[in-house]
């Protein structure tokens, strides 16, 4: 079953133009070698010899059909097989940008979570670093009242 293209076919038509050829030498050499029969005897031998070869070039142009029957079918196949490896080829893109999208949109989400997660803590660490810096202020409110307290009992005890 030819496959390979054109070539293939170019050398059945060379087969088919050499068939013709032989059947042609056959008729001449049926006319000239025949034995010195009556003309009817040379005209049956020429009939007989005429007949195989045409039968010969049925045959032959029997197979050819057949061949290029098989081609068709073979660039069918092909062309089927093509179309559904395009079709396949289209899901798969079609996927492809499907996951794609969703990916975007899951980083997108994500992204969104981590700022909010972030603002959260950036808000935290304002809100401790406030409430360290009151914390801090009553310290020293407290250690400056202590010590005011202390300069205080110091001075009753200079004055008495």
């Amino acid at each position: 079953m030819p496959t390979s293209g054109t070539s293939d076919w170019a050398r059945l038509s060379v087969a088919e133009l050499r068939l013709q050829q032989r059947w042609h030498r056959r008729q001449r050499s049926v006319i000239v070698h025949s034995s010195p029969l009556s003309a009817s005897g040379r005209h049956s031998r020429r009939l007989s010899a005429t007949g195989l070869a045409v039968q010969s070039l049925l045959r032959t142009r029997e197979a050819v059909r057949d061949l290029q029957k098989q081609r068709a079918e073979v660039e069918l196949e092909a062309a089927i097989a093509k179309t559904a490896f395009e079709k396949r080829a289209l899901e798969l893109q079609e996927l492809t940008f499907q996951r794609q999208k969703e990916l975007h949109e899951l980083t997108l989400q994500h992204k969104k979570e981590l700022l909010q997660h972030q603002k959260e803590l950036h808000e935290l660490t304002l809100q401790q670093k406030k409430e360290l810096h009151e914390l801090a202020l009553k310290q020293q409110k407290c250690a400056l009242e202590k010590q005011l307290l202390e300069l205080e009992k110091l001075k009753k005890e200079l004055l008495q």
